[in-house]
């Protein structure tokens, strides 16, 4: 995770580019290679797919702020469905009972979906809102035909979000 200045404990990535951070956070794996610099780095995803909570932890620790004064405004990028079903009798291979490559897809929603799940433990519920939507059908990282599909779905959400968005800012 890149981070600035903020702390004085922070010296890898002071002289970091803006435009380094995102090609480092573009190379996804399993579609993209690692970005070449000091050191091979790719998308975040891997380790925090919903960054939330390092990001409250960081507020804490670093910063000083009291877990009652924290606000988040979290924006996921969707997830969709997956079912295994409870058949007993069923391959349970990574290439076949799992589904194959879209296990890494459902391992990286779980990871979201449990740091949402400690957050709402963790915080009121005037202090966090999560901007997320379920689809019936995956949910392709590299296919630009997907952008109306995902632009809708967003629209959709921020809407239905709306309310809860304003009174998190205003408080």
């Amino acid at each position: 995770m890149f981070k600035s200045s903020y702390s004085s404990e922070f010296v890898r990535d002071a002289d970091v580019p803006v435009w380094k951070a995102v090609l480092a956070s573009c190379s996804a794996p399993t579609f993209f290679d690692p970005t070449v610099d000091k050191y091979l780095l790719s998308d975040g995803g891997l380790w925090a797919n919903n960054p939330s909570l390092a990001a409250v932890i960081d507020a804490q620790k670093r910063l000083g702020i009291d877990l009652r004064d924290v606000r988040v405004l979290s924006v996921g990028t969707g997830h969709a469905k997956t079912c295994y079903g409870v058949n007993p009798y069923r391959n349970w291979g990574l290439l076949n009972g799992w589904k194959g490559p879209g296990f890494i897809d459902f391992m990286m929603s779980l990871q979201a979906q449990s740091t949402h799940n400690y957050l709402q433990l963790l915080l009121k519920s005037d202090q966090f809102v999560r901007l997320n939507f379920e689809s019936d059908c995956p949910l392709p990282l590299d296919d630009y035909r997907e952008v109306d599909n995902l632009i809708s779905r967003a629209d959709k959400t921020f809407t239905y979000h709306s309310e809860a968005i304003r009174k998190l800012l205003s408080s």
